[in-house]
């Protein structure tokens, strides 16, 4: 049986524009649920963010961070002969970019033409509204569920912040300090996650987010299957986890009996990164939902992969204390 309450929040949020930097819409969003929950909300100068329960003093503080951000493209330049182009700071693969609708944070819409020359030479038609230099857009959002597959756009990662807000809902109480991160500029670098790594002092932080699996569009090894069960995190480009949490959560899932894989890859990367650099008195850990064609307007997910991760999360928290609502 399919959570509602899960759905309906990947819903809501696949459909909301945020690109990186322009991730203020989702926060509002997603402020005003938990805020009615009796969480303390920070919103800092980059645009993170914290919903913080408060646990006793000089308690424990765990957190866990999902990226609100999805990859941008940006107008780089309008010619003489009124040819519009793009550019990104994020990776794009031509198969997931090209011939694709875009829409502007502006609300001007058109169609992305991807060029294997670069930055420069990218171009936009069928344009619908007014569009300029600086102007920043995504792929149109789209979503859909059937046979327990999502299939959507910004799946990576606004379906890491809807387990997220799910969780935070189900948390009556807690003798520790609990936090929901949730972070901008992932996609472009993990700008939010370094400030979050570098001036919060938090004791454990897990990272939510999804990660490639087994399917065609990788030339590279992938031992990772959608549907296998959510993932711990071992390393990936951007760092190595925590020995003590890694096992903390393969011991979690195992005697709950939750379907958990493990996950090892060597490029790309994930929020980690900036508590590998800057969170020097923090364990770190990531949960993963196997994903198939991330960055493409119809990402994949399987929802008992979700459940898991989201299972495993509430595990934690059980462990710590926490007073759960259960369903």
């Amino acid at each position: 049986m399919v959570d509602s309450d899960i759905i309906a929040l990947s819903k809501r949020f696949c459909n909301i524009v945020a690109p990186s930097g322009y991730e203020d819409v989702l926060a509002k969003e997603i402020a005003e649920i938990l805020q009615t929950y009796g969480y303390v909300i920070k919103i800092d100068a980059i645009g993170n963010l914290v919903c913080t329960m408060q646990g006793q003093k000089h308690m424990k503080k765990i957190a866990f961070m999902a990226h609100m951000d999805s990859a941008p493209i940006i107008i780089n330049g309008v010619d003489g002969y009124n040819n519009v182009y793009w550019g990104s700071l994020s990776k794009w693969k031509s198969e997931k970019i090209n011939n694709q609708s875009i829409i502007f944070v502006s609300g001007a819409t058109g169609i992305a033409h991807f060029s294997e020359e670069g930055n420069n030479c990218n171009t936009i038609s069928d344009i619908k509204g007014h569009i300029e230099i600086g102007d920043v857009g995504v792929l149109t959002p789209f979503f859909h569920l059937e046979n327990n597959i999502i299939t959507a756009t910004f799946l990576d990662d606004r379906i890491g912040c809807s387990i997220l807000v799910d969780v935070a809902k189900k948390i009556i109480t807690s003798p520790v300090e609990v936090s929901f991160v949730f972070t901008a500029q992932e996609e472009i670098g993990n700008k939010g996650s370094q400030i979050i790594a570098s001036h919060f002092e938090f004791d454990e932080v897990y990272v939510i987010d999804t990660t490639r699996t087994l399917s065609q569009e990788y030339k590279d090894p992938v031992y990772v299957v959608m549907g296998g069960g959510g993932c711990v995190k071992i390393c990936d480009g951007f760092g190595l986890c925590s020995k003590k949490l890694i096992e903390k959560i393969q011991h979690i899932a195992a005697i709950n009996d939750i379907p958990l894989q493990k996950e090892v890859i060597f490029r790309g990367g994930s929020d980690i990164g900036a508590f590998s650099r800057f969170g020097f008195s923090t364990l770190f850990a990531g949960l993963s939902i196997p994903c198939v064609c991330m960055h493409s307007r119809h990402e994949q997910v399987c929802f008992d992969d979700v459940l898991g991760i989201e299972n495993i999360i509430l595990e934690i928290l059980k462990n710590e204390q926490c007073q759960i609502i259960t369903q």
